[in-house]
């Protein structure tokens, strides 16, 4: 009797064992079947797959939204940066806007006498010690706008650092970058941000400018919606305004919830699982993608938010800058590339008089005839975008100031700036680069700029050896 109970017990586990393995088997053969369709899926719809440029594009967006793109330094990055910071733009007095920086202290506990206690703030490079000139090191600036940005923080890390320090000229100085740039950020801005920086003791051996896009495309959409002249910051007349109505401050608050919603979105689908799933990743995909083409909407309500083409300029001077007489939107267009010129010249002669080398590199952009003849349907979806669609709308004004920046380059090039049109830099890339339908790229459209302007520096290094 015994012999045959523990046949009977060594059967039913073996029974269990066996249902037990068969549905384990049944369920990774389901989850194979549909990671394989969430693979091909993705294929069709968004091109290539490839999970370490999904990972950084989730990085990207964390840090993109907690930093705000805004005075963190590759170098610096790792003493400015912190989780939980304010994305909150406010007035900066040279740079014109910079972002709030404000934190939560980790584990303090708040008492009624000390309102402040557990709030402090982001260090910036400017609370930093200043780079300063040395044969062991190699300090590098950049100027410009969220391209400029994407450069540094959207290529693969340390990009910079390690493509210049791999020139022969650079071997063996260490190689600081420190990123004045910001999304948004237009002439004179840039010229402001670097005289600023040398003002505080900064001493840069490069300093590096890559713009052109944000100067006449913010310049004329700007001034046809709030009047606002083209030397002056973007979104200006709202960041002066005495107060706010209900209107625009739901305006605000579905802004930081939608970005407080995608943080969560992008931390969870950071996981290991989630990171390594053709499934996952493709959820994320469309999340990214409609929560892109959600902020551009956004950004498009509050930047035109009670403006009118046909509103009469009667603001104040602090609002809207020095008077402007309107002609033509030629005339408009042509006036801010010669601000971006005269501002680009001065730059160059900032940048000479501490003994630093100055680069400057005209931006690509999709909307240019040429500059990126091959799009697959889905990078062309979310590339291309006309006025009034929800999602930009800012190359038809580049479009109409492009030959303007061109004449302007010849001028600068005639002044003895060394200045190069990377235009048409992806006119042969035959993948996708383009992110948005402003001008923003992936990690290798970033990497490919960064290439182009050290080949760039090294072509002018052994054409004028020192």
């Amino acid at each position: 009797m015994t012999n045959i109970a523990d046949d009977f017990h060594y059967s039913l586990l073996s029974l269990v064992i066996k249902k037990f393995l068969f549905y384990i088997v049944l369920i990774a053969v389901n989850v194979l079947f549909i990671e394989a369709i969430a693979y091909g899926f993705y294929r069709v719809k968004y091109g290539d797959y490839a999970r370490h440029d999904l990972q950084l594009e989730r990085i990207q967006a964390i840090q993109s939204i907690k930093q705000g793109a805004v005075f963190t330094g590759e170098n610096s990055a790792d003493k400015v940066s912190s989780p939980g910071a304010s994305v909150r733009e406010i007035l900066h007095p040279y740079a014109g806007y910079t972002v709030e920086g404000l934190r939560p202290i980790q584990g303090c506990i708040e008492e009624p006498a000390q309102p402040y206690k557990c709030i402090d703030r982001d260090l910036r490079p400017e609370d930093l010690a200043m780079p300063k000139r040395s044969a062991k090191a190699l300090n590098v600036a950049i100027l410009g706008g969220s391209v400029a940005v994407g450069t540094v923080n959207g290529a693969p890390h340390r990009y910079y650092q390690k493509k210049l320090a791999a020139l022969p000229e650079y071997q063996g100085r260490e190689v600081t970058v420190h990123l004045l740039a910001a999304g948004g950020y237009r002439q004179p801005q840039p010229l402001m941000m670097l005289n600023y920086y040398q003002t505080l003791g900064a001493e840069y051996d490069l300093v590096i400018s890559l713009d052109g896009f944000n100067e006449v495309a913010i310049a004329g959409s700007e001034y046809k919606w709030n009047k606002i002249h083209p030397a002056f910051p973007r979104s200006w007349k709202h960041r002066l305004a005495g107060g706010a109505s209900t209107e625009q401050i739901n305006l605000q608050a579905r802004k930081v919830a939608l970005q407080e919603r995608h943080v969560g979105r992008a931390t969870f689908f950071s996981n290991p699982i989630a990171r390594n799933s053709a499934t996952f990743n493709l959820i994320w995909k469309v999340f990214h993608s409609n929560y892109q083409a959600e902020l551009a909407g956004l950004n498009e309500e509050i930047t035109y938010f009670d403006a009118s083409p046909d509103k009469p300029r009667k603001l104040q001077f602090e609002g809207v800058g020095p008077v402007y007489h309107f002609n033509n939107w030629d005339d408009t267009l042509e006036y801010a590339a010669q601000l971006w010129a005269n501002s680009t010249l001065l730059s160059h002669g900032a940048a000479q008089v501490q003994g630093a080398k100055f680069f400057h590199f005209l931006q690509p952009n999709q909307y240019i005839e040429g500059a990126k003849p091959i799009m697959s349907a889905a990078e062309r979806s979310i590339a291309i975008a006309t006025p009034g669609s929800g999602k930009g709308g800012y190359g038809g004004w580049y479009v109409k100031g492009y030959p303007f920046l061109k004449e302007r380059q010849q001028w600068l090039k005639a002044k003895g700036v060394n200045s190069v049109d990377l235009t048409y830099l992806y006119k042969d890339e035959v993948g996708d680069i383009y992110i948005d339908s402003c001008c923003h790229v992936n990690s290798k459209g970033s990497a490919m700029i960064v290439d182009a302007i050290v080949a760039e520096i090294h072509r002018y290094n052994l054409a004028n050896p020192e």
